[in-house]
């Protein structure tokens, strides 16, 4: 009977636990607004938790909206639907909590969207949050930099033989097409492509080097990370 009891309370423990994996806020940047859906760009939220290295990937969650959706800003002033634009910043309240991480997670209700003001970041300020956390770049003309229409691109070399490359973009909306552009360009060359970090208008591509370790990729994450909290 104790045994039953022991296997019992194991249970109910493990079921507490998915329950505390369930989320109702989250936030991100929008990917696409079609006609009563929204696409927002969930990758902090499914990486949230997660041990070892963090997947290259980015994931997008769809979520519908019903005609009880409230939009409005960070002050509690009422907007439509159509301010919502893709590459916009939003916090998004479900309805009900829900598990991201559920292999059929079912649709998702918009309760309450709250655009999200952001100051805008610099390449300054990008290059001195890398250099204050440690990583030390070498700046030089790469011949084999793929260039993109309309970004700026400035190539560093890493200490640990990697490479990075800062594409400046003229707007957010631009960087997103850049980078698709940049993912056709390494298919069409066979190109081994590199990590991808995506912030405002800015693209940032890190290709390893030969005794590129995880903190290169981990400290480089952070800093973007930090530059993106509002």
């Amino acid at each position: 009977m104790k045994r039953v009891g022991v296997v019992l309370l194991m249970a109910a423990v493990a079921l507490t636990g998915c329950w505390e994996q369930k989320t109702k806020t989250f936030q991100g940047a929008v990917e696409r607004v079609e006609n009563g859906r929204i696409s927002v760009n969930c990758s902090d939220e499914m990486n949230r938790g997660k041990r070892g290295a963090i997947e290259d990937i980015g994931y997008v969650c769809g979520i519908e909206t019903t005609p009880q959706t409230v939009y409005r800003d960070e002050d509690g002033s009422g907007l439509k639907a159509s301010d919502f634009k893709a590459g916009e910043v939003v916090k998004v309240i479900l309805t009900k909590a829900v598990d991201f991480h559920a292999s059929k997670p079912g649709n998702r209700y918009a309760e309450t969207l709250i655009l999200l003001h952001q100051d805008a970041v610099t390449r300054e300020d990008i290059l001195l949050a890398l250099g204050e956390k440690g990583l030390k770049l070498t700046a030089y003309d790469d011949p084999d930099e793929i260039s993109l229409t309309d970004a700026k691109a400035q190539a560093f070399v890493l200490e640990d033989g990697g490479e990075l490359v800062l594409y400046e973009f003229p707007s957010m909306l631009a960087q997103e097409k850049g980078w698709g552009t940049l993912m056709n360009e390494w298919e069409s060359r066979g190109h081994r492509g590199g990590t991808n970090f995506n912030l405002q208008r800015f693209l940032l591509i890190l290709y390893a080097g030969q005794t590129a370790s995880d903190s290169t990729f981990g400290t480089i994450q952070q800093v973007m990370h930090n530059l993106a909290e509002y």
